[in-house]
């Protein structure tokens, strides 16, 4: 499975904040070890619970036109997941800068049959076949485990955590983003492959040593593109010499294992 975001009006993800000043002490643990013990303990679970925080901070400007637009969007939503059925309900809160102007907005999703649900408070319910399922609505835990993408870590102690810090293979680990982008606010998100324009070049994984499992996982990823580059991905530069960049920061907390959960649309859901 392949890590996924959406830039939509509504579901635009968002952030709650990076590792701190206080590195934490270094421990004798082997981290390959400690990972692949927390892996095995997560594929045998059914049920999720997360804690989601996503910032995305957009940018689109072309010196041709004299114009650019600048966006920043921020949501915490919480998670609950079916591991087994490969579904999900997320609900939460966000908020959205654009043009000066700030909007607060509430965000739901499903996943439910190998399919995404968003309901828009613009627009309505959109559901999108296309969509992939991942732990938070974001992305499949393994990839940040996969002894072919890791190419370095470290392992520290901070506040009874073990915090393993993971350099990821810059040329391999666009094999797990995907990203769906509007056009046009509002309109119907295009889906496409953005990673080979990504790099995430270290991502942060916590386990708990009393119960060997995940706590969370942090991580940075920076998409750049051209004219060119997003003509190749059917977006529509307004001039040849456009820029796009987007900056996301994400975590996810851990919040319950095994905590059962029925995932299902709400009477008022898609038709």
């Amino acid at each position: 499975m392949k890590r996924r975001e959406y830039l939509t009006a509504i579901a635009a993800v968002g952030f709650a904040g990076c590792l701190g000043d206080d590195g934490g002490e270094t421990v004798d643990e082997d981290p390959d070890e400690m990972l692949d013990v927390a892996r095995n303990d997560f594929s045998e679970r059914e049920y999720l619970t997360t804690l989601d925080y996503h910032e995305i901070d957009l940018f689109i400007g072309s010196e041709q036109l004299g114009t650019s637009v600048g966006m920043l969007a921020e949501t915490e939503t919480t998670t609950r997941h079916d591991l087994d059925d490969m579904a999900f309900k997320m609900d939460g809160s966000g908020s959205i800068e654009l043009d000066g102007q700030s909007t607060t907005v509430d965000v739901e999703q499903y996943y439910l049959d190998g399919e995404l649900h968003i309901n828009d408070p613009h627009t309505g319910w959109q559901t999108h076949p296309e969509a992939e399922f991942g732990v938070g609505g974001d992305i499949e835990l393994a990839a940040f485990t996969d002894e072919e993408l890791i190419t370095g870590e470290e392992i520290v102690e901070r506040d009874g955590e073990y915090l393993i810090t993971i350099e990821i293979d810059p040329d391999r680990h666009h094999e797990f983003f995907t990203a769906g982008i509007q056009n046009e606010m509002m309109q119907d998100v295009e889906f496409a492959d953005f990673s080979q324009h990504t790099t995430i070049d270290t991502a942060t994984m916590a386990v708990d040593p009393d119960t060997e499992t995940f706590a969370w996982v942090e991580y940075e990823a920076t998409t750049t593109m051209d004219a060119a580059e997003m003509e190749e991905l059917g977006m529509e530069p307004p001039a040849d010499d456009v820029e796009f960049s987007m900056t996301i920061e994400t975590r996810i907390d851990f919040d319950e294992f095994d905590d059962p959960v029925e995932v299902s649309l709400p009477p008022t859901g898609p038709r």
